[in-house]
């Protein structure tokens, strides 16, 4: 969960850039998230304050819990967007592909910044619908025929911000100081602003996140040269997480 709110906001760019090009308000729309861990929760949690009808399926999660989370074949059915926030196991590997792209609205729009190998890569490109990527199987061999057909596409940097990095440093060091009983069990890198979650109300959130995030200028240059993929991902520029 170290990197979950810099991938809650790579999805809120990838949504106020779908909003404003394709001209919808989020009470218009139903957002589906598949896996609602670390970084679905806060997704699920922004995307209701944001007024965006959310249905969300996460097996096991729903196995322990019972908190009224949809199959996946639902979920796809009735979402206009469709996120995904799992990890990558036999259970995960490829769920998104021919037949589950059939069951989807023809407007729909596939967002995937988990692994790659959840969304089948050729099923998508084949199936017609819109979708938005910042991870890729075969990386960083993109496929550049899907790559054109993307409305917005990353080098797997959702998750890349400043605090991010910071927080993953701090744990790391965190673990190694209570191993050897070093004095550091609150360490963390001075040189960055820990995170100050807050709400953000939809019209904030879109007036901003450009500022903070351009994801247009990212997709632009992973367009025009995706044989830069992994230098793209290693020079980057840690962006600063708001909220």
């Amino acid at each position: 969960g170290c990197n979950a709110r810099g991938v809650l906001q790579w999805v809120a760019a990838v949504l106020a850039h779908l909003a404003r090009t394709q001209g919808w308000v989020p009470s218009a729309r139903t957002l589906g998230i598949v896996g609602v861990g670390h970084v679905g929760s806060l997704v699920k949690e922004y995307a209701e304050a944001w007024g965006f009808r959310v249905v969300c399926c996460d097996p096991p999660r729903e196995a322990r819990e019972h908190l009224g989370f949809r199959p996946l074949e639902e979920v796809a059915a009735e979402a206009d967007l469709i996120t995904f926030h799992t990890p990558l196991d036999a259970s995960t590997r490829r769920m998104a592909g021919e037949a589950l792209f059939a069951r989807m609205k023809p407007s729909a729009v596939v967002i995937n910044s988990s692994r790659g190998e959840v969304v089948e890569g050729d099923a998508l490109l084949h199936s017609g619908l819109a979708c938005v990527l910042d991870v890729w199987e075969h990386e960083p061999q993109i496929d550049r025929a899907l790559l054109a057909r993307t409305l917005l596409a990353t080098p797997h940097i959702a998750g890349y911000s400043a605090q991010g990095k910071a927080n993953a440093t701090a744990l790391a060091v965190r673990a190694v100081a209570g191993c050897f009983g070093l004095p550091l069990g609150t360490w963390y890198p001075p040189e960055v602003r820990p995170s100050e979650p807050r709400p953000v109300s939809w019209r904030e959130m879109c007036g901003t996140i450009g500022g903070r995030f351009d994801i247009e200028a990212q997709s632009l240059s992973l367009k025009s040269d995706p044989a830069s993929f992994e230098s793209m991902r290693d020079d980057y520029r840690y962006r600063e997480e708001y909220f």
